[in-house]
């Protein structure tokens, strides 16, 4: 990371942060709609829109070809580009700001106190975990080689470094929700754990989410197996502790 870019970065947020904390015990202490007198609504509904391009664009920058980097035959850098990470959280942090202060959207839900306060302290606290993600944009990375795993932590500075004697095993879950109608085969979301040894040879089971640095689980899946990890599929339901072998739905 470039210390010159880390430093702005970091300032930025620590502006931003601060910037928000008096707008919201402001706004605690005015209510919340003054938001939208603030600003005219031509410029709010603009900060919508150009939020929702922004995070279509950041989404698009996000394809295999920009976050996919094979080093050599058994060797796979994973990385959201800068430009991706930036135009993406900036687009969630305009499209925050515009819908904090669009004042139809206020007139809309003027009866509705309790649902106004929660959407407000919701955009909000997503504004400031936009400007810490901001903070550590560029420490995104997942390397995978024949020999070791490193994960970079998307919230901090830290890695985690996994040796591939180390791994006991590789697991992708598919983790089957349940609805109102029950379990359905057609309701369901995938998971990544890897069970290692540590240093102090205790079992240590670690999950793998890729999202956090806007890249796709599938991705980091299909570049594990490309390294010849072995990697043990398993189901289960959610609300239940037993897995099943293979990603098939199992009925009660």
């Amino acid at each position: 990371m470039n210390k010159k870019i880390k430093i702005v970065i970091g300032v930025l947020a620590i502006v931003g942060i601060i910037g928000l904390i008096v707008l919201a015990i402001y706004g605690i202490m005015k209510g919340f709609s003054f938001f939208a007198t603030l600003v005219p609504v031509y410029i709010s509904g603009s900060l919508i829109v150009l939020g929702i391009l922004s995070i279509i664009a950041g989404k698009l920058f996000l394809r295999k070809k920009n976050v996919y980097k094979k080093i050599a035959p058994k060797h796979i850098v994973l990385e959201t580009p800068l430009y991706a990470d930036l135009i993406y959280i900036i687009g969630i942090i305009l499209l925050s700001l515009g819908l904090l202060t669009f004042g139809p959207l206020f007139s809309f839900l003027k009866g509705a106190t309790f649902l106004l306060g929660f959407m407000t302290f919701f955009i909000l606290a997503m504004i400031i975990i936009m400007v810490f993600r901001l903070r550590y944009a560029l420490h995104d990375k997942i390397e995978i080689t024949s020999d070791f795993i490193r994960y970079d932590d998307p919230d901090g500075q830290s890695s985690l470094t996994i040796e591939k004697a180390q791994i006991i095993e590789i697991l992708h879950l598919k983790v089957f929700s349940y609805t109102r109608y029950g379990y359905s085969e057609n309701a369901y979301s995938y998971k990544l754990f890897i069970k290692y040894t540590n240093p102090n040879n205790d079992q240590v089971t670690f999950e793998l989410k890729p999202e956090d640095m806007n890249l796709k689980l599938e991705l980091l899946v299909e570049s594990i197996a490309e390294c010849s990890y072995p990697i043990v599929m398993r189901s289960k339901k959610i609300l239940e502790g037993i897995e099943w072998e293979g990603h098939h739905f199992k009925e009660d």
